[in-house]
């Protein structure tokens, strides 16, 4: 029997389901020096980020899926126009922006053309830079709302259709002069926009049909004449809206509301010890599988909780920090799993690591120890796509990308280096974004600098032609450290390709075996693993015979060092 044996280096891509492609979607700042894109947003069919680019500064960007380009240079020159705020209104993006080194935020709207991108109102006459003229905005009815201030009317209700003419107060909700209302977290729900204003009675929900008349205040929760109930942390779920307030007497506790004022009330009083000033406190709500998660604090400590949207329903998921006052700032809910939820806790032991959960303690469990003792840290933001969860976690190696489908077994980085960095050191946070079927984020993957990148899942509808067999290798030791035996079913006079892919589906170049033995009907082969990184590998065995029928056997190697 004659075997004839290769070691493949070259790349090959949708080989295995769980391969992806990831390239680089542009170079905006050439020699390394990176644009750093973030804030993504997806509107009519193109995708709009901020990215720094020399030698414009920070300024609105728009990718239509072939080309990326500059949208207005706010703050011509040198200058960061910064743009922030952006909003998505029908078939238009608003943002803010500086226009000046003594300047405030003026309002911009884009159609994602450099020609339909320009200024819409200079809000303020003044030069001074000091505070912010525009803080929130929304879209609703096919306008923009927001709190702008003029310095006549200070921070209010303003409404903008595009145009400066169209741009202009709706109404002075705060009735003492020199003193602004500070509209904010506008939400739309029931054909109306809910937000929070300070109009008399402290800062309460307030609601607008988009006229002045039809603007007023939806109920006064905590009922004293300035005190503040401070409204926070809306959510629309199962056709109602909720949200955090404090009456004056339960403290911050979660509140719901059908539309009506005699339908809005506290949903349950989760910490009974009343009137802290911080007795339920939220950082991100996430909706998964009928089911509304948040973060909340009693007597076990920040932990995650879960409603379905009715006091019974509504109930800790887990103490899963069962240290006295639990761990600050508590579990971290990011983004829905399928059927389950995903989320970052630290359990005091391990430090910040990945979670999942299908609401009830028994279903809760870390999916994996990605930085091995207390070195995890905590998860910012997370995305979405192709069934999986993908998000950057820092471990023995640095920041990497991982992604994980839900099983401790399927968690794993997709890098041998830590080159992802949209939640590194420097402070920024960048979003995931779904645009044209890819997951489009920031990375550095080839020392280029962070540009935007994306990933793409296989296409399922390649197909092989004649494949014959498929089976399973025998890997050991598997998790493996300086090395790893392979052993498969041998084919007679076949020739043989070893292939050894990252997650990125990357080929390793691999080293001339130490040791080939033939056993009764099988091979076996060492791999010298001692160069490779941490993480999952596939390994992949094919065997063609004189008739071309060809055998491939695959397997899934870890690599760890102890």
């Amino acid at each position: 029997m004659k075997y004839i044996f290769s070691l493949s280096a070259f790349l090959l891509l949708f080989i295995y389901t769980q391969a992806q492609t990831l390239e680089r979607v542009n170079d905006l700042q050439p020699n390394g020096a990176g644009s750093y894109p973030k804030t993504f947003i997806t509107c009519n069919g193109k995708l709009f980020f901020t990215a720094d680019v020399s030698p414009y500064g920070r300024e609105m960007w728009c990718y239509d899926g072939d080309t990326a380009m500059l949208m207005v240079d706010a703050w011509s020159g040198w200058g960061d126009g910064n743009p922030e705020n952006v909003t998505v209104v029908d078939n238009k993006v608003f943002f803010t922006a500086r226009t000046g080194e003594y300047t405030r935020e003026r309002l911009f709207v884009s159609d994602g053309t450099p020609g339909g991108s320009h200024l819409v109102k200079d809000m303020l006459a003044s030069t001074s830079s000091i505070g912010h003229n525009i803080i929130e905005m929304a879209g609703y009815k096919g306008k923009l709302y927001f709190s702008g201030d003029d310095s006549i009317t200070h921070p209010e209700l303003w409404v903008s259709d595009g145009t400066e003419a169209g741009t202009k107060l709706l109404k002075k909700i705060n009735p003492e002069a020199g003193y602004g209302s500070y509209p904010g977290n506008f939400i739309v729900y029931k054909d109306k926009l809910y937000f929070t204003a300070s109009g008399g009675h402290g800062n309460e929900l307030w609601v607008t049909d988009g006229t002045a008349n039809g603007t007023y205040e939806f109920k006064d929760i905590f009922n004293s004449f300035s005190a503040s109930s401070d409204p926070s942390n809306f959510i629309v779920f199962k056709d109602q809206l909720f949200f955090t307030a404090d009456d004056g007497t339960h403290g911050h506790e979660i509140w719901v509301s059908d539309g009506t004022p005699n339908g809005t009330h506290m949903l349950k009083d989760i910490n009974p010890a009343g009137s802290q000033p911080l007795s339920l406190v939220y950082y991100q709500y996430v909706v998964s599988n009928n089911q509304l998660y948040f973060t909340a604090v009693d007597s076990h400590g920040y932990e995650l909780w879960v409603t379905d949207g009715t006091a019974n329903g509504t109930h800790l998921v887990k103490d899963i920090c069962t240290a006295i006052g639990g761990h600050i700032p508590g579990p971290q809910p990011l983004c829905m799993l399928r059927d389950k939820f995903f989320f970052v806790a630290n359990d005091s032991i391990h430090g910040s690591e990945p979670y999942v959960t299908d609401g009830t303690a028994n279903g809760t469990h870390m999916l994996r120890d990605v930085c091995p003792g207390t070195c995890g840290t905590p998860v910012t933001v997370a995305g979405y796509y192709n069934g999986k969860v993908y998000f950057s976690m820092s471990d023995s190696v640095g920041y990497r990308l991982y992604v994980t489908d839900g099983t401790t077994d399927s968690t794993y980085s997709l890098e041998t280096t830590a080159s992802v960095s949209y939640a590194n050191t420097t402070g920024y946070t960048y979003d995931f974004c779904v645009f044209n079927g890819a997951l489009y984020f920031t990375g550095d993957f080839d020392n280029e600098g962070d540009e935007l990148w994306r990933i793409t899942a296989p296409n399922t509808g390649i197909k092989q032609v004649n494949t014959g067999n498929t089976a399973l290798l025998n890997l050991y030791p598997n998790p493996a450290s300086q090395y790893t035996m392979v052993q498969w079913k041998a084919q007679p006079d076949a020739r043989i390709t070893v292939e050894v892919m990252n997650m990125l589906g990357q080929t390793m170049q691999l080293p001339t075996p130490a040791r080939q033995e033939t056993t009764t009907g099988y091979m076996k082969m060492k791999i010298n693993t001692q160069d490779f990184a941490p993480g999952l590998y596939l390994v992949k065995v094919t065997q063609v015979n004189p008739l071309g029928l060809r055998t491939v056997s695959h397997g899934k190697m870890e690599i760890l060092r102890y």
